[in-house]
């Protein structure tokens, strides 16, 4: 698990927190929350994404532990397999956009206005933020050891 850790960390920067900094450094601060509010999907986009994880789970199940009966069944679960790797960890990408959110979301209002409230948000904003790479770091462990 700690292997994932600093590049779950470092990806989440990339994709989340630079795209806030560079919407902080170009518009204003209810543009950020905008577009945070724009990259967070509704449950319904969630569940489908969770769904996709769980769907590769059981595709990576059914090539390695079930007996292939011809070598066209087991091109075909493998042709499978290698699509669900693909579509069934996007939820991964979502975790880490929003951690990188996360990280930045607070910190424009903390430096404003250090009020004892801002300064609550922003831990709970880091809190938040350590949950989602905690998160990141399951799905992709979970990704590789299920990629072959």
């Amino acid at each position: 698990m700690r292997q994932y850790i600093f590049r779950e960390i470092i990806c989440s920067i990339i994709l989340g927190s630079i795209s806030c900094l560079l919407i902080l450094l170009t518009n204003d601060l209810e543009t950020l929350i905008n577009f945070i509010k724009s990259i967070t999907p509704p449950d319904i986009i969630t569940y489908y994404f969770f769904f996709l994880s769980i769907s590769h789970c059981l595709i990576w199940a059914i090539r390695h532990y079930f007996l292939q009966t011809s070598n066209t069944t087991n091109r075909f679960l493998i042709a499978i397999h290698n699509i669900s790797d693909q579509v069934g960890f996007s939820l991964l990408g979502l975790y880490r956009t929003v951690a990188g959110c996360a990280f930045i979301i607070f910190l424009p209002a903390l430096i404003i206005d250090a009020s004892k409230q801002n300064l609550a948000y922003f831990i709970i904003s880091y809190a938040f933020g350590a949950a989602c790479i905690f998160v990141c770091c399951l799905l992709s462990s979970w990704q590789t050891n299920t990629a072959s």
